[in-house]
């Protein structure tokens, strides 16, 4: 699982031969204003989570394109949680170990809702139950990236779009 955010450079100076410049100044607006504030919206996703996730980061800067992939990553099981949640899961038989019972709670209310919505703090309720074996009814997908993708674009277009007009006025 891998977000990739990406500026394509359409638009070309050709009056004046200070491309480098230019991209130079888009690349810092990317690498230091846009990068941490997505790696900030990941991070509160997944805040109340006991399973840790990071959110690593590569560099993608070639002659036409200036971005960088996220995607989650760290010590633990918080990497794969992450992947299960945000793409979904079909259901799936949960059996417990020879000799013993699976215990749990009848009903569950989880941390986040579909599109990276915030459902509060995951409670478990009902009576508890001591089965071994159920049939795990599988998880919604959350859809985490659609959720920042769709948060993070009005401010990503304009942060690009004043480096732009800056480098051309600087450069």
């Amino acid at each position: 699982m891998t977000v990739q955010l990406a500026f394509e450079i359409e638009k070309k100076n050709w009056k004046f031969d200070k491309g480098d410049k230019i991209a130079a100044s888009m690349r810092r607006a990317m690498h230091t204003r846009v990068k941490p504030r997505i790696k900030r919206r990941f991070l509160i996703i997944v805040a109340n989570w006991k399973h840790r996730v990071q959110f690593p980061t590569d560099n993608l800067d070639s002659a036409d394109v200036i971005g960088f992939f996220i995607h989650p990553g760290g010590s633990g099981s918080g990497a794969q949680i992450y992947a299960w949640v945000t793409e979904g899961t079909t259901s799936h038989p949960i059996a417990a170990k020879k000799g013993k019972y699976l215990a749990f709670r009848e009903g569950y209310n989880p941390k986040t809702r579909p599109v990276g919505q915030f459902g509060g703090p995951g409670t478990h309720y009902g009576a508890w139950t001591h089965p071994r074996q159920v049939t795990h009814p599988g998880i919604k997908p959350r859809q985490f990236e659609e959720s920042v993708r769709r948060d993070s674009d009005p401010w990503f277009q304009q942060i690009m779009s004043e480096a732009w007009k800056n480098a051309i006025r600087t450069a």
